[in-house]
């Protein structure tokens, strides 16, 4: 404190003190202005905002939300949909291996029969070894002329493994093939394995009834 000549007192204060609150006034006064500035300027954008670039009402947002259906048990379920049938094309069936083809068949291929054979046997015996896994066979017999082949007989199946060709009528002068077959039958017949087939020959050097035959000088015997 310093009293004055007019007798008032004042109180004086140290240099440092002062100046340190002239500083704080001034930095009081510096963040107020740019308090006040920032206060003013927020205002402007959030009016410019929301006055001229967006305008917000019910009409303009809707934020849909799907419901979903809440299922109702007591009605009827849908009918499922049909699956897919696959059609499928059976594999075709693979034929079963033939049987072996028969063996030693008798006559031997190329056996001659004369008239004298004929009228002692009154037929012909044709025969052949058993082949495993048959329980048949079939005969034929075809009558060769040149390289083509006609048919005189075909018997059925028989369990044999000879066969007796008793009507000597189909048979006439020249060269014949016969054939045996192996097959193996079920119990109602059907066949359901067939076999190779074995062959063989024979020849007919027979003189049929009222045939002349003429000798080398014309006279006919």
């Amino acid at each position: 404190m310093e009293k004055q000549k007019n007798g008032s007192v004042t109180a004086r204060f140290p240099t440092g003190l002062k100046l340190a609150i002239l500083i704080s006034f001034a930095v009081i006064l510096l963040l107020g202005s740019i308090t006040a500035l920032i206060l003013r300027f927020s205002r402007n954008d959030v009016q410019i905002f929301t006055e001229e670039n967006i305008e917000i009402s019910p009409e303009t947002i809707q934020i849909e939300t799907p419901i979903e259906p809440i299922p109702d048990e007591t009605a009827p379920a849908a009918p499922s949909a049909p699956a897919a049938v696959r059609e499928t094309t059976p594999a075709p069936a693979i034929p079963p291996e033939l049987l072996p083809a028969a063996q030693n068949l008798q006559p031997a291929t190329g056996r001659r029969f004369s008239m004298n054979d004929l009228l002692e046997q009154r037929n012909i015996t044709f025969t052949w070894q058993p082949v495993q896994g048959a329980n048949a066979y079939m005969f034929t017999v075809f009558r060769q002329e040149g390289s083509a082949r006609q048919q005189l007989y075909h018997s059925q199946p028989i369990s044999r493994t000879e066969f007796i060709l008793e009507d000597l009528r189909l048979l006439d002068v020249g060269t014949f093939i016969w054939q045996v077959e192996a097959v193996n039958r079920t119990s109602d017949g059907t066949i359901a394995r067939r076999g190779n087939i074995a062959e063989s020959s024979f020849v007919m050097d027979i003189i049929l009834p009222g045939a002349i035959q003429v000798d080398g000088t014309g006279v006919a015997d």
